[in-house]
């Protein structure tokens, strides 16, 4: 699992958290995504975009993370929403009806309202 992420936009309040590769309970991988969706929340992010365009595999104890990652964001007034899902991270979601939860973007290129002129310069 690759986990990297980047500020968005003029405000400084939104962040794009790019998950990468398998991400089962045997990867270790939910503990990490939760503990650092906790840490963007507790840094006053207000619009968390959870691009997952490039996870190979994922099963319910991710889908717990995030879940876990959307109840202190929703009580802190922020936002946890899902960007790009492939075929199967979909199913997932929508088998589990949280696909009526969580805003689901289609592409990280409907996000650009968010971001700036400058963004372009950015190197993650």
């Amino acid at each position: 699992m690759e986990l990297n992420e980047r500020p968005v936009g003029d405000t400084g309040q939104a962040v794009i958290v790019e998950l990468s590769g398998p991400v089962g309970r045997d990867s270790g991988a939910a503990g990490v995504l939760l503990t650092r969706l906790k840490g963007l929340i507790a840094h006053g992010y207000k619009t968390i975009l959870l691009n997952v365009a490039q996870v190979t595999y994922m099963d319910s104890v991710m889908l717990g993370a995030i879940v876990q990652g959307y109840v202190p964001s929703a009580r802190e007034g922020s936002s946890l929403k899902i960007v790009d899902p492939p075929p199967r991270v979909r199913e997932l979601f929508a088998v589990t009806k949280l696909n009526t939860v969580f805003e689901m973007l289609e592409a990280e290129a409907a996000l650009q309202p968010l971001r700036s002129s400058s963004d372009s310069d950015h190197k993650p």
